[in-house]
């Protein structure tokens, strides 16, 4: 559908609701205050949009199966079998003529190439923003400095990107929910339930053909390819940072480099990385608790309560064939055997240092034997890490102090304050 925008506002006259495209206020006056409703008549699923019920019929009740002809995929929607089709068995392959870069998608060689190779650049007119890939700044002027905002009305979430409000509204309000056939795991969201049977009770396992990796999820293979055998590497252009993984670059960019930062209104909490700052008020102030059906564990994290059930109630264990090491997580066992069974061990050139373990060494050398130092320009401070330096600044040079309420303590580090409220008066919010 070809959005219609208006250089004016559109407004629902039976609610607050206003928008500056119009099909959105279709969309809602359909979903929100339409008095027809669709129901399914071979379960209680209920909608006001008659495309949701049909996506529904399709995904739930279709008799139809459509089959892979090359494997044992099976599933209900064309388009899932085209995309199995082109990314599992498709023999064309689309190869960089400038890198080693290969892809059997035709639209991931093009995004390769101009973000990679482009000589092209675009820059954001309101901020200092700049990439090599157009739809990279269209998503950075949407999220960053969108006017548009989309609003829930069942609760005070609000977003700049509609998918994020639809996602929202799917897993906050949605009344159907996905149950696994096979344990107690339900959620309202279905690639959650797709992804849970794919890790705990798929049969088909993902191999690295570089080395002895082993997963369940095939998402969960393509990051271990790109983060441990990637040849290409991402570089940060403001300080000597290296990855293989261009989304482990982005978040020392926003956290380093960033000048945007995100406050709590409910507390002193501030970060320059919105998604720590969801998980802050997720975890301190939310009032949704997620419970353990099979003990009394509770927290506000999802990701804690599957963390639980793995380390705690799940039935699969990994043993060490080389001694009485028992792990119910995989990567603790590859750890393990890395660590206590490896037999190549990683030298320091510079020392006596030995390690079993690559990143270990990685770590030595940047502390011990790092070329770049960073000085202080008060003393003679120098340290082999910038995090090291501004702790130093603060502590020793810095002017603002932080004083307790309730006595004389005084400090110049905010969370050393913080930790004295907590630990000697028993309190968790201090002004």
């Amino acid at each position: 559908m070809k959005r219609k925008h208006v250089s004016e506002k559109v407004k629902c006259h039976q609610c607050s609701f206003v928008t500056k495209a119009k099909d959105y206020l279709y969309q809602h006056m359909k979903l929100r205050h339409g008095s027809e409703q669709f129901k399914c008549h071979q379960c209680s699923f209920v909608t006001k949009a008659k495309e949701y019920l049909s996506r529904h019929m399709k995904l739930k009740h279709a008799s139809e199966k459509l089959k892979c002809h090359q494997c044992s995929f099976v599933t209900k929607a064309k388009d899932y079998l085209w995309r199995h089709m082109k990314m599992k068995h498709g023999s064309e392959q689309f190869k960089c003529e400038q890198c080693n870069f290969v892809t059997t998608m035709k639209s991931c060689l093009v995004r390769h190439m101009k973000v990679k190779h482009g000589t092209e650049k675009f820059k954001c007119h309101q901020c200092s923003f700049v990439t090599k890939a157009k739809d990279y700044l269209l998503r950075h002027m949407k999220v960053k400095h969108g006017s548009e905002k989309f609003k829930c009305h069942q609760c005070s979430f609000v977003a700049k990107a509609k998918q994020y409000l639809l996602r929202h509204m799917e897993a906050k309000h949605g009344s159907e929910q996905f149950k696994c056939q096979q344990c107690n795991f339900v959620t309202k969201m279905k690639r959650f339930l797709v992804r849970h049977l794919n890790v705990q009770h798929g049969t088909e396992k993902f191999k690295c053909h570089q080395c002895s990796f082993v997963t369940k999820a095939k998402d969960y293979l393509l990051r271990h390819m790109k983060v441990t055998h990637g040849s290409e590497k991402c570089k940060c252009y403001q300080c000597s940072f290296v990855t293989k993984a261009e989304d482990y670059l982005l978040q020392p960019m926003k956290l380093r480099h960033g000048s945007e930062q995100f406050k709590c209104h409910q507390c002193s909490f501030v970060t320059k990385a919105k998604e720590y700052l969801l998980r802050h008020m997720k975890l301190k102030h939310s009032s949704e608790k997620f419970k353990c059906h099979q003990c009394s564990f509770v927290t506000k994290a999802k990701g804690y309560l599957f963390q639980h059930m793995k380390l705690r109630h799940g039935s699969e264990q990994f043993k060490c064939h080389q001694c009485s090491f028992v792990t119910k997580v995989k990567e603790y066992l590859s750890r393990h055997m890395k660590s206590k069974h490896g037999s190549e061990k990683f030298k320091c050139h510079h020392c006596s240092f030995v390690a079993k373990v690559k990143e270990y060494l990685l770590r030595h050398m940047k502390l011990k034997h790092g070329s770049e130092k960073f000085k202080c320009h008060q003393c003679s401070f120098v340290a082999t890490a910038k995090e090291y330096l501004l702790r130093h600044m603060k502590v020793k040079h810095g002017s603002e102090k932080f004083k307790c309420h309730q006595c004389s303590f005084v400090t110049k580090v905010k969370d050393y304050l913080s930790r004295h409220v907590k630990v000697k008066h028993g309190s968790k919010d201090f002004k």
